[in-house]
C-alpha cells in the first residue's frame, strides 16, 4: 500500500522518538554531588521482568530526594520504569493505592534518556539528562545519566497540620521479543494505514533475501525499512490512480478534492457552482434538504463581534390549485378541491379494536371484489399483490400466503378458501380497512352514513391460543379536541373474540351501526373523507399474529329497537358483540354459545362488564331486569354483584346527596352465591331499584352512571357466562348473533387537483395528495391557511425510502412524520406556471449521470457535459446568491441573505423533474498548479460586491471592492485573515 503521508513526514515518523516530555538535552553537566544513582540492573530488576523493585534507601518523606538514573541500553525491546505508590508500605501490602508512573527509559529512543510521562501528575518531574564532567558516587567522568528531583510527598493541610506520607519508589523491568513479523508489522503501523496480510508476506520474503546475504538481524531490518521508504519516496513507483496520478499523495488534497458540501448560499468563504450549465453541476430529485430544517429553525447572520440581523424562518406553504382545462401557465386556485373516486392508496395507522366471537367453521363464506352483498374489495386477499397489500395497510409485518403447484399439505392448512390468505405477525400494531366518506369503488362500493348497520364476517387462524381477536372503528375529524379521540360510549368497539385454540380457523362475525361513533358532544361529525373512518383488526391480549381470509362487510337492515337497546342497557343481548360495552384491559369477550347459538359474554378471574348508562338511565324510575348466567370448568360457587354506581360533582354539600364536593352513590340489585349447577344456564332475577332518585333536581353534575358485572372468588380457569339481559316489564325478544368487522386506509389523489409547495416563498415541488399526519392518516389543512416548520428529512426521495422521519414537520409543538416522505420534485404543468420559473430542458440530453446510487437511489445527479443554450445565461448566478442584508452603510437594503435566489429545474429525459443543488467549489493550488490570486477571487466573488456609491471600508487586491458588513470576512481555508497572511491567503483543497 502507498503511504498517503509524505516522504518527509514518513522519515520523521519512523526515526523521532516517542517522547521528549521532561528531557533536556544530551550535553556535558555537573550533577549534583551525593545523588544516589540507580539503574534497572543495578537493583536486580532486570533478573525479573516485570516485578517491581523497592528503592529502600529512597524517602520523600520530609524533603526532596535526587535520583542519578543509568539509561537503559542494549535490546530496544525492553524498558525500565520508575514509579511510587501512591499511599505508604503498609496501606499498599492492604491492597490500598496503586502504581503512579513518574518516568521511562527505553533504547534506541532518545538514547535511552530518561523521559517523564505525560499528566498533571508529573508536572513537577523533570529530567536533566547528559555526560558527567567528573565522577561521582557510582559513576565516573563521561558516564551518561539522567539527574531527577523527586519532590516531598508530606503536605500541609489548610488546618496547619502536616500530612506525613511515606510512598515507596520501585524500579520495574519490561523485556520482550519480537518477531521478524511483529516487527515488519510495527514498522508498516508507524508509516501506513495499518499493515496488510500481503504487505507483511512481501517484506518477510525481502528480509529472508537480506539474511541470506549475510546480514544480522538489525543489519537486515534497517536496510529493509530504507529500501520500502526508498520505494515510497521514487514516484516512478507511483500507479496511475484517479486518486494520485501517479504523484505524491496528500490526505488533506485527497479529502479536500471530493469534499462536496450542499451550498445554496454562498457566505464568509467559499465559491457556490458549478452554475446549472457547466460540467460537474449537481441536481437532486427530492424537495427538502438539511439546510432547509436549518433554515426553518433560524435565520440569522453575523459574527460575534458585529451585530447579528435575524428574519423569520423559512416555513412550507402550500397552495390548493384546481386545474380546470387545458394545460395554461395560469391555473386556477381554489380552498376546497373536489374529492375523486380513484384516489391512490395512501395507509393510515389506527388504534386498538374490541370483542367479537369465534366458533368453528367448515363452510368458508364467499368473498370478491365489491357487489351490493358484500361491500369490501379484497376481502377473500385474491388479485395481485400490490394492490391487496395496498388495500390491507398495518404497520405489523405481513405477507400474502399464496398456494401454488408446489405448496404442501401445511402450506394449503394457512388459506382458508381460494389461494391466497394474508399473515399478520401482531404486536403493538394492527391491520385496517378505511371505509369513510367518498372511498374509491374498488374499496368500498357504497357511501356509509349515519344510521347503516352492517353485518362483518372473516375467518381468523390464531398463531398463539387464548388470545382475544379484536375489532373496532377508528374515526377522525378536526373539530375533536383530539382528532382521533374514541367515544366516551365505547361504541366504537365492535368485537372482542377469545380464539382458544391456535392453528385453527374459526370464524367471527359482528354486526356494527354506524353513528354512534362519529358521535361528541351530542353533535354527529360526518367523516369527511375515506381515511377518516376506519375499521381495524388486532391482538389484544398478546403480541401473537394472525392468519386472516375471507373478509366480508353486508349492509343489512336496521336491527329490532328490542336488539339495540332495553330499559336503561345498549346491546343487552351481544348481538352487536362488545358494542358499547366499556373496553378495558379486563373487559370480558364474546363468544358464541354452543347451546344458545348467539352470543354471551364471558368473564374470566379479574374480568368485569361495564356500561356507561347515564344516556337511557331514567331519573328516579323503577327498574327490574333478570338475565342468563352459566357457570363453567369450576365445582365451586362464585359471588356475583351487579353494580350501579353514579359519580356526582355536587354543589350543594349541605342539602345535596352527600357533604362532599364529589358523591359516589351505588345500586345492588344482584348480589348473591351462584352455584355452578353442573355447567347448566340458570335464570337470575334482579332485586327490584329505583335509579337514585330523582337526581336531574339537585345541585350539580352527574358524570356517569356505570352498570357493572363483577365477579369474586372466581378459580384459575374457571368462566362466567351471560347471556339476554331483560326488562321485566317489557316482552322479551330473541337476539341474533354478532361477530367481527374490517378496516383499511384511503388515497387521497384527486383528479385535477395538485398541491403546490412554496419554501421561502419559492416553488419547490407540487405534490398529488394532501399532508398526512403518518401515524394517524389526519390529513393537514393544504388550503394556504397553515404554514408549516419543517423539522426533519433525510435526502432521499420519499417514493423509494421506508425512513419513518423521512419528512416531519411541528404539529402541536411536535416533530411529526408525515406520511410518504421527503417530496418527489414535480412540476405537473396543470398547477404551476412555467413562465415564471426557471426550467432548463435536458428531456433530450445523455449528460445527466446518476452518482451516489448506493444512498439516494437516484436521487442525486450529475451534470457531465456543459450545455451551451441562451437560457443558461438567464438563470441566477450560485457566485452572488450571499445572503447579506442590510448595515450602517446599506441602511435600507432588503436582507436578501433571506431571500436566496430563485430555484433553477431541469426537465429529464423521462419526463420528471429534478432541481439545481450547488455545492462549496474548492480549487486545486498546488507546486504542479497554483492558484496565482492563493483563491482570493473566489473570495472576492462569495463575499464582497463590487458596487458604486458607498465608501469603502478596505480595498482588497485591487478593484472596487466593497464589504458591506461582514468585518470578519474569512478569506483563507486554513486560516482567519491578519495583517500578516492578507496578502497570501490560500482558499484551496490543499
Amino acid at each position: 500500500m502507498k503511504s498517503l503521508l509524505s516522504p518527509t513526514v514518513l522519515i520523521c515518523t519512523l526515526l523521532s522518538s516517542s517522547s521528549n516530555l521532561g528531557v533536556a538535552s544530551a550535553e556535558p553537566i555537573s550533577f549534583s554531588s551525593g545523588a544516589t544513582k540507580l539503574s534497572c540492573d543495578g537493583v536486580g530488576a532486570t533478573d525479573s521482568p516485570g516485578v517491581p523493585v523497592l528503592l529502600t534507601d529512597v524517602d520523600t518523606t520530609d524533603g526532596d530526594v535526587t535520583l542519578l538514573l543509568e539509561p537503559l541500553s542494549g535490546d530496544q525491546h525492553t524498558m525500565c520504569i520508575l514509579s511510587r505508590w501512591t499511599t505508604d508500605l503498609p496501606s499498599k501490602n492492604s491492597g490500598m493505592g496503586y502504581y503512579f508512573p513518574l518516568g521511562r527509559s527505553v533504547p534506541n529512543v532518545d538514547d535511552g534518556q530518561w523521559t517523564r510521562l505525560a499528566g498533571k501528575g508529573n508536572r513537577d518531574i523533570k529530567y536533566l539528562c547528559g555526560e558527567a564532567t567528573e565522577g561521582g558516587t557510582g559513576y565516573t567522568t563521561g558516564d551518561s545519566l539522567c539527574e531527577v528531583t523527586l519532590p516531598t510527598t508530606s503536605k500541609r493541610q489548610s488546618n496547619g497540620d502536616m500530612l506525613e506520607l511515606n510512598t515507596p519508589y520501585f524500579l520495574t523491568y519490561y523485556s520482550r521479543s519480537l518477531t521478524v513479523r511483529e516487527e515488519l508489522s510495527r514498522f508498516l503501523q508507524r508509516t501506513t494505514f495499518g499493515p496488510t496480510p500481503s504487505e507483511l508476506d512481501a517484506l518477510e520474503v525481502a528480509y529472508a533475501s537480506l539474511q541470506a546475504e549475510g546480514l544480522s538481524n538489525e543489519e537486515a531490518m534497517e536496510q529493509l525499512q530504507i529500501e520500502w521508504i526508498s520505494s515510497q519516496m521514487d514516484p516512478t513507483t507511483f500507479s496511475n490512480t484517479d486518486w494520485n496520478d501517479g504523484k505524491f499523495s496528500s490526505l488533506r488534497a485527497y479529502w479536500r478534492k471530493r469534499l462536496n458540501p450542499r451550498m445554496a448560499e454562498t457566505y464568509r468563504i467559499g465559491e457556490s457552482g458549478p452554475a446549472p450549465c457547466e460540467v460537474g453541476s449537481r441536481w437532486r430529485k427530492f424537495a427538502f434538504t438539511d439546510l432547509d430544517v436549518i433554515n426553518a429553525r433560524y435565520l440569522r447572520w453575523g459574527p460575534n463581534a458585529v451585530p447579528i440581523q435575524t428574519a423569520s424562518p423559512h416555513k412550507i406553504e402550500v397552495e390548493t390549485v384546481i386545474f380546470n382545462g387545458d394545460p395554461t401557465s395560469m391555473p386556477s386556485t381554489s380552498l376546497s378541491p373536489s374529492i375523486s373516486s380513484r384516489p391512490s392508496p395512501l395507509p393510515t395507522k389506527p388504534v386498538p379494536t374490541s370483542t367479537p366471537v369465534a366458533v368453528s367453521s367448515s363452510a368458508p363464506s364467499v368473498s370478491f371484489a365489491p357487489t351490493n352483498i358484500n361491500i369490501l374489495g379484497y376481502g377473500d386477499f385474491e388479485g395481485p399483490e400490490i394492490n391487496v397489500l395496498t388495500n390491507w395497510p398495518s404497520r405489523c409485518e405481513r405477507n400474502l400466503i399464496t398456494l401454488d403447484g408446489n405448496s404442501t399439505e401445511a402450506d394449503q392448512e394457512l388459506v382458508y378458501e381460494g389461494s391466497t390468505s394474508l399473515n399478520v405477525t401482531g404486536g403493538a400494531c394492527f391491520l385496517f380497512r378505511q371505509i369513510g366518506f367518498n372511498c374509491p369503488s374498488q374499496r368500498v362500493t357504497l357511501n356509509i352514513t349515519e344510521g347503516d348497520t352492517f353485518r362483518i364476517s372473516l375467518k381468523v387462524r390464531m398463531h398463539e391460543p387464548n388470545t382475544v381477536f379484536q375489532i373496532y372503528t377508528a374515526h377522525y375529524h378536526p373539530r375533536k379536541v383530539s382528532r382521533w379521540a374514541i367515544p366516551e360510549d365505547d361504541s366504537h368497539i365492535v368485537s372482542r373474540t377469545l380464539v382458544k385454540e391456535a392453528d385453527e380457523w374459526v370464524t367471527i362475525e359482528a354486526i356494527h351501526t354506524v353513528g354512534d361513533d362519529w358521535t361528541f358532544e351530542d353533535t354527529v361529525l360526518k367523516p369527511n373523507l375515506c381515511n377518516h373512518y376506519q375499521l381495524r383488526f388486532r391482538t389484544a391480549n398478546s403480541d401473537g399474529g394472525f392468519f386472516i381470509d375471507d373478509v366480508r362487510v353486508e349492509k343489512i337492515g336496521s336491527l329490532e329497537e328490542d336488539s339495540v337497546k332495553r330499559a336503561f342497557l345498549k346491546n343487552p343481548d351481544f348481538v352487536m358483540d362488545h358494542k358499547y360495552w366499556k373496553y378495558a384491559p379486563n373487559s370480558g369477550t364474546v363468544m358464541v354459545d354452543p347451546e344458545l347459538q348467539k352470543n354471551v359474554m364471558v368473564l374470566k378471574k379479574g374480568r368485569v362488564l361495564r356500561q356507561n348508562i347515564i344516556e337511557n338511565a331514567v331519573a328516579g324510575e323503577k327498574y327490574h331486569f333478570d338475565f342468563y348466567a352459566k357457570l363453567v370448568n369450576t365445582d365451586s360457587p362464585v359471588d356475583l354483584k351487579i353494580i350501579l354506581r353514579m359519580r356526582f360533582k355536587n354543589r350543594d354539600t349541605v342539602y345535596g346527596p352527600c357533604a362532599g364536593p364529589v358523591c359516589n352513590l351505588y345500586e345492588r340489585p344482584v348480589h348473591l352465591s351462584l352455584e355452578p349447577n353442573n355447567n347448566e344456564w340458570q335464570h337470575v332475577i334482579a332485586d327490584e331499584f329505583e335509579m337514585f332518585g330523582n337526581y336531574t333536581l339537585w345541585k350539580g353534575k352527574v358524570d356517569f352512571i356505570l352498570f357493572q358485572v363483577v365477579v369474586f372468588d372466581m378459580p384459575n380457569g374457571a368462566e362466567l357466562r351471560l347471556a339476554d339481559f331483560h326488562d321485566l316489564k317489557q316482552e322479551s325478544v330473541a337476539p341474533s348473533t354478532s361477530f367481527a368487522p374490517s378496516a383499511f386506509p384511503t388515497t387521497l389523489t384527486v383528479q385535477d387537483v395538485g398541491y403546490v409547495i412554496r419554501y421561502g416563498g419559492d416553488v419547490r415541488t407540487v405534490v398529488r395528495s394532501p399532508f398526512q399526519i403518518d401515524k394517524t392518516g389526519e390529513v393537514l389543512p393544504m388550503d394556504g391557511s397553515n404554514r408549516y416548520i419543517l423539522c426533519a428529512v433525510d435526502e432521499i426521495e420519499g417514493s423509494v425510502s421506508d425512513s419513518p422521519k423521512g419528512f416531519s414537520v411541528i404539529i402541536d409543538n411536535v416533530c411529526t412524520p408525515i406520511r410518504g416522505g421527503n417530496p418527489t420534485i414535480d412540476l405537473d404543468p396543470r398547477f404551476v406556471n412555467f413562465t415564471e420559473m426557471h426550467i432548463l430542458d435536458l428531456s433530450n440530453s445523455t449528460s445527466l449521470s446518476t452518482i451516489n446510487a448506493d444512498q439516494t437511489y437516484g436521487s442525486d445527479l450529475r451534470l457531465e457535459n456543459e450545455v451551451k443554450d441562451d437560457i443558461c445565461s438567464t438563470f441566477p448566478s450560485p457566485y452572488d446568491n450571499d445572503y447579506r442584508g442590510m448595515d450602517d452603510l446599506n441602511p435600507d437594503a432588503v436582507p436578501s441573505r433571506f431571500e436566496p435566489d430563485q430555484n433553477v429545474f431541469a426537465l429529464l429525459p423521462d419526463g420528471s423533474y429534478a432541481v439545481y443543488d450547488p455545492r462549496l467549489i474548492l480549487h486545486e493550488n498546488s507546486l504542479d498548479n497554483p492558484l496565482m490570486d492563493g483563491g482570493g477571487n473566489s473570495v472576492l466573488r462569495s463575499t464582497l460586491r463590487a458596487e458604486s456609491g458607498f465608501q469603502p471600508k478596505e480595498r482588497l487586491w485591487g478593484g472596487e471592492y466593497y464589504v458591506y458588513n461582514d468585518k470578519n470576512i474569512a478569506l483563507c481555508a486554513n486560516e482567519h485573515p491578519n495583517f500578516l497572511n492578507r496578502e497570501k491567503c490560500v482558499l484551496s483543497y490543499e
